[in-house]
């Protein structure tokens, strides 16, 4: 039963294929990188994986509105705006 639904999504045809791909990967080149992810890491530490890239994600995101909300506060006061 899991298999036949492996085989639906991998051979589905899409109406744009700029749909089919994100970033020049297929679903049969990201299911590919997803094996080999869990036969180097294991079942147990993807978890854990996950969580690690999320907290990376966020700390990122974090990191660059903080930068962008600083340049603005400092062109506000370099150009004399008092407006919020």
């Amino acid at each position: 039963m899991y298999k036949k639904y492996v085989i639906i999504i991998l051979f589905t045809d899409y109406p744009n294929e700029q749909e089919a791909y994100m970033f020049g990967i297929g679903m049969p080149e990201l299911l590919v990188i997803l094996v080999i992810i869990l036969i180097i890491f294991g079942a147990g530490k993807l978890p854990e994986i996950g969580a690690g890239m999320g907290k990376a994600i966020r700390n990122f995101k974090t990191a660059t509105t903080d930068a962008e909300r600083k340049e603005d506060e400092k062109q506000r006061i370099e150009g004399g705006d008092t407006k919020s």
